[in-house]
């Protein structure tokens, strides 16, 4: 067995995934030279994958590196190998000059774990409602589709509004296209709007949820990311998807603000001198010296030089 199928099968052990997604992510996403593990009497037990992404930062672009798939078999837990792999993952991301690491906990209790090794809330996320109306809205000007397949067309609309972002993971034209396949395994989507001129000006990610209770059960979209030129366009394409897949409401995932957001994502800086000077270069009247921030712990630099009290990072779409 390949040090690859190895992973994928320690991977089908320790998580949930359905098989056509983790088929999706080893034949596309997974790559050895990106993958840490640790074996015990000749089998791989503890694994994780370190992504590389690009991320808009203070008016520049960093390197960063995703903590993807990191799992240790059932029959190894409590004895470190985790906190091993991670450590030696940052050693790792020195060395290739990354300059942030970023991960999402699976589980809750997972932030504390983290913590324990330098990382910190740095993504965050905020929700809008939308109910089907009684009465359905026109919008002459926004026509709806569902893509049948990625196109350089789709992905130039979605590179140019992610990177209007000031402090976001960026995704490529690779990335995309096994975001697009992904989208298409379970019948989730991803529909456009385009104006009369057939120019794209809207663009959503969703897949459909159902709701069961005892007393009743419905389906509601979820929509994992959104861009739009225009209200109009905005509202076109939740109407679209929500009347399209028989649900009666949708919730919207958005950037967060400061009143409104739901904890996701962590962040560790690997390096600090990089991102204290970049960190500098945006600031018109820093609060901290270089000195000072030079001074901090991995925590507090990193909660700090990601601005996380303003909650400008985000995130979306990642693959794990």
């Amino acid at each position: 067995m390949s040090r690859k199928e190895e992973v994928e099968e320690l991977w089908r052990t320790c998580f949930g995934d359905p098989e056509n997604f983790i088929r999706l992510y080893f034949d596309r996403v997974y790559c050895d030279e990106n993958t840490l593990t640790i074996q015990e009497n000749g089998k791989i037990v503890s694994a994780l994958q370190m992504l590389p992404y690009t991320m808009t930062y203070m008016g520049s672009e960093i390197p960063v590196a995703y903590i993807s798939g990191a799992c240790t078999a059932p029959e190894a837990r409590g004895k470190g190998l985790m906190r091993r792999l991670l450590q030696t993952s940052f050693e790792e991301m020195a060395r290739r000059g990354v300059a942030l690491t970023a991960l999402i906990p699976a589980e809750p209790w997972l932030f504390d774990y983290y913590r324990q090794l330098g990382y910190t809330e740095t993504f965050d996320y905020a929700e809008e409602s939308y109910l089907l109306p009684t009465t359905l809205n026109v919008f002459p000007d926004v026509r709806v589709s569902r893509p049948s397949h990625s196109d350089p067309e789709l992905y130039a609309y979605f590179n140019r509004k992610l990177s209007e972002r000031r402090m976001c993971i960026q995704h490529t034209y690779k990335d995309f296209n096994t975001i697009f396949l992904n989208f298409q395994l379970d019948n989730d989507g991803i529909y456009i709007a385009k104006s009369p001129e057939n120019h794209i000006v809207g663009m959503v990610f969703a897949y459909v949820e159902e709701i069961t209770s005892p007393s009743n059960s419905k389906r509601r979209m979820v929509v994992k990311e959104l861009f739009y030129e225009s209200d109009a366009a905005k509202e076109a394409l939740i109407q679209e998807i929500t009347l399209r897949n028989n649900a009666m409401e949708a919730v919207v995932k958005v950037p967060p603000t400061r009143l409104n957001f739901h904890q996701f994502g962590m962040a560790r800086v690997i390096d600090r001198k990089r991102m204290i000077r970049l960190w500098l270069s945006g600031q018109s009247r820093p609060a901290f010296s270089q000195e000072e921030l030079s001074a901090m712990e991995p925590q507090t630099l990193t909660y700090t030089l990601m601005n996380y009290p303003e909650r400008e990072a985000y995130m979306s779409l990642m693959l794990d």
